[in-house]
């Protein structure tokens, strides 16, 4: 699917160009004021796989193009997201619920007596009631869980390196280089050396009482290896993160080149000498160290004693590691500062990476610290108690089934799929489509309208987006502000666009004094506008806070089905009855009025407000505009700004349903800073009535942003930004970002939309 970026570096010019035309009496038109903020355009293409400049293109003047993407990330559209997060959550929940039942489970148990066999004597053994904790059992399933994630990352292992061989050198990201090096950490922690332990030292076959041979725990091979292993896991994992926040920009990131293996090595250190020189078992998990500090205070380590230097070195690698996370979040946030303060075009693929890679990070820190709490507090400290009593090994890592290492492995999954080289889309770890699929989505880029060789012009349809078409719009949406003003007379067309003027022509102004709810439908020769005024007075703002949601069918004022009108009459019988012509529509009409009201309509809400604001004006507009039609068949247009947006939306499905159309790209909506207006089903219902909608949103909008609980926007996404970047269809990820961003009241005003100007409060 395409994305498409527009970028102007001229705005100001532009945008005192626009604004001046506009009050001079020379603005509405696409051709006058609009055409010379679309000569000051410079758009640059971004396709799915590549970017090629045709000749059909060149002579549309796009040109600086952006380049291709390295990454599939920077191709992804909304549904091939959606797998991935829902395969988190799942992971999420499943881990949850496990960490859970297991410490339920883990309470419900009765005390055992566990003998611990403390010399070379098989007799000479110490006893202590405690719980028992990590029977066979759990091992097992803990074993059953790594083996399971241990085929998944190395099937992904395998995919990247065949993926990561085939991309071209120059299309390669050294950050790839360390995420196969994570994958390979993640093989390593994942295989079950601790789990082995477990179950040598313990004889599961004594009936009264579980007897654990001291011996096992000198085992060299065994202590030494797992230490290794959990070791090198943890500082890789450190590393890698801390690189990787360096590697997106940020203050520090061309300073402290060498402060990442420095440190990380240090660390690297410290973990061996906790494992096997004071006999520490740390956490396999990174950055929960500083837990382990709670930990040891629940294991009743004595500061004063023997333990007190295996204390201080428990808290001095928990402050470490906490230092080195305080310093990756640091740099990620001027990381973050930095990238708000440059143009989107030229850091696109830094803004993608660094988003999906800071929520990563967040929810893995935030969870694995979640998790280790449970485990923790779940658990009984009695077993770790005893064989700190009896071997002086301080165990700080819960024995039960390890849910942070699955969520390790969460997070480099979450990190490995996205990275992919962006010419292994065909890979099914990718979800992308056939290339026939991908090119009948991808959508299309044009700046000026084009005369046909009919002599018709070029209409926009659900796959091509006419840049000059869409800010023609943008002017029709200001221009229904000059209507509703009982003091001042509107504007006419020969006032506006004098060129233009008998082209275009008011065909019916169509208002409620009690909604305040106004409307002009204008008439050209092929085309037919029908725009929306948006909020201008108390009336209107009131309206807007009317959030509560009624059905789709009291919105639209649906008559019964044996009382609908088809082609602007009753159906009678007798002498009047209506032709095969009007018989067909009829029978089709109520078809689908059976089939609607047992799908999606039957369940589509829509905002009371809007809805109360459309009921007022709907039926005159519905017939002005069928009647307009009839005489001349044309493309409808529906516009609106704020409230008008949300109207055009309502009038637009409403259209829809009432003419039948076989061609449903013939009705064109194109709102402006609209709200949302309806459910998901009305969303659903709404996509599949009026494909061809285009939503224009001013980054910083906070209009378009509510209302949000059970609310769903409509159309493709346009995104204006203040310093000119236009950004068409963009990817989920980005759409979360722009509803995340900061809001200002001044950028919804009709002027912004108009003028792409950057207004500073």
């Amino acid at each position: 699917q395409s994305r498409w970026i527009a970028h102007h570096q001229c705005l100001d010019e532009a945008s005192s160009m626009t604004e001046n035309r506009f009050q001079s009496g020379s603005g509405l038109g696409a051709s006058s004021g609009s055409e010379d903020l679309l000569n000051l355009l410079s758009i640059s293409a971004i396709h799915g796989e590549s970017v090629q400049v045709s000749e059909k293109q060149a002579d549309e003047n796009i040109f600086l193009n952006y380049g291709q993407p390295k990454v599939v990330l920077e191709v992804w559209t909304g549904k091939q997201l959606r797998p991935l997060l829902r395969f988190w959550l799942a992971a999420v929940i499943l881990s949850f619920i496990i960490s859970t039942v297991n410490g339920i489970f883990i309470y419900l148990e009765e005390s055992t007596l566990i003998e611990f066999v403390t010399g070379p004597n098989p007799d000479d053994r110490q006893s202590a009631l405690v719980f028992v904790i990590h029977e066979s059992a759990l091992i097992w399933i803990d074993i059953g869980f790594r083996a399971a994630a241990l085929v998944l990352l190395f099937l992904l292992l395998v995919a990247f390196v065949h993926c990561y061989s085939k991309t071209d050198p120059a299309l390669r990201l050294r950050s790839q280089n360390y995420i196969m090096a994570l994958l390979l950490s993640g093989l390593i922690i994942l295989v079950p050396v601790r789990q082995i332990l477990q179950l040598q030292i313990t004889n599961w076959d004594t009936p009264a009482a579980s007897v654990v041979d001291s011996r096992y725990y000198s085992s060299e091979t065994l202590v030494i290896v797992w230490s290794l292993q959990e070791s090198l896991f943890s500082c890789w994992f450190i590393y890698y993160i801390w690189k990787k926040s360096l590697a997106l920009g940020g203050p520090f990131a061309k300073q402290s080149r060498w402060y990442a293996e420095y440190f990380v090595g240090l660390l690297f250190v410290f973990h061996l000498v906790c494992g096997l020189g004071f006999k520490i078992q740390l956490p396999a998990l990174p950055f929960v160290a500083v837990l382990s500090i709670i930990q040891m205070i629940r294991l009743e380590v004595n500061f004063r004693d023997s333990a007190g230097a295996s204390a201080a070195i428990v808290i001095l690698l928990a402050l470490y590691e906490l230092c080195i996370l305080v310093a990756v979040f640091f740099n990620l946030r001027m990381c973050k500062k930095s990238l708000r303060q440059s143009s989107y075009v030229t850091t696109r693929s830094q803004n993608i990476v660094f988003f999906f890679f800071y929520a990563n990070l967040v929810q893995y820190v935030l969870l694995s610290f979640a998790l280790y709490a449970i485990e923790i507090f779940s658990v009984p400290h009695e077993w770790q108690s005893l064989v700190f009593q009896v071997t002086g090994e301080l165990f700080l890592d819960p024995w039960q089934v390890p849910m942070g290492i699955i969520m390790s492995c969460l997070f480099i999954v979450f990190e490995c799929v996205p990275m992919f080289p962006a010419t292994s889309q065909p890979w099914p770890l990718c979800w992308r489509h056939s290339e026939r699929h991908v090119n009948s989505e991808r959508v299309s880029f044009r700046r000026f309208e084009r005369v046909l060789p009919t002599g018709k012009i070029e209409h926009m349809h659900s796959k091509l987006m006419i840049l000059e078409t869409q800010l023609l719009m943008m002017n029709f949406c200001m221009f229904a502000y000059e209507f509703g003003n009982q003091t001042k007379k509107p504007r006419t067309f020969e006032e506006l666009c004098a060129d233009q003027a008998d082209e275009y022509s008011v065909r019916e102004y169509i208002c409620c004094e009690e909604t305040d709810t106004h409307c002009v439908i204008v008439e050209h020769r092929q085309r037919i506008v029908v725009c929306f005024r948006g909020t201008k007075s108390g009336d209107n703002l009131i309206t807007d806070l009317k959030a509560t949601s009624v059905k789709l069918s009291w919105a639209l004022d649906y008559p019964a089905p044996e009382q609908q009108i088809i082609s602007g009459r009753a159906v009678s019988g007798g002498d009047n009855a209506p032709t095969a012509h009007v018989v067909q529509p009829t029978i089709h009409a109520l078809e689908l009025n059976r089939q609607n009201s047992r799908g999606s309509e039957q369940r589509a809400r829509v905002h009371f407000g809007f809805a109360q604001a459309y009921r007022s004006v709907s039926q005159h507009v519905l017939e002005t505009v069928k009647n307009v039609y009839r005489k001349n068949p044309r493309v409808i247009y529906v516009t609106g700004h704020s409230l008008g947006g949300a109207l055009a939306t309502l009038f637009s499905y409403h259209l829809s349903v009432s003419l039948q159309l076989n061609n449903r790209d013939s009705i064109v909506c194109v709102t402006c800073g609209s709200p949302r207006v309806g459910n998901k089903y009305f969303a659903k219902s709404y996509r599949a009535r009026v494909p061809n909608s285009w939503r224009l949103v001013l980054s910083g909008d906070p209009i378009s942003k509510v209302p949000k609980t059970g609310y769903k926007h409509v159309g493709t996404l346009v995104i204006l930004f203040c310093d000119g970047d236009l950004m068409i269809d963009p990817m989920l990820i980005e759409e979360i970002n722009h509803e995340r961003g900061s809001s200002s009241l001044v950028s919804h005003r009709m002027w912004r939309y108009v003028t792409l100007q950057l207004i500073h409060e």
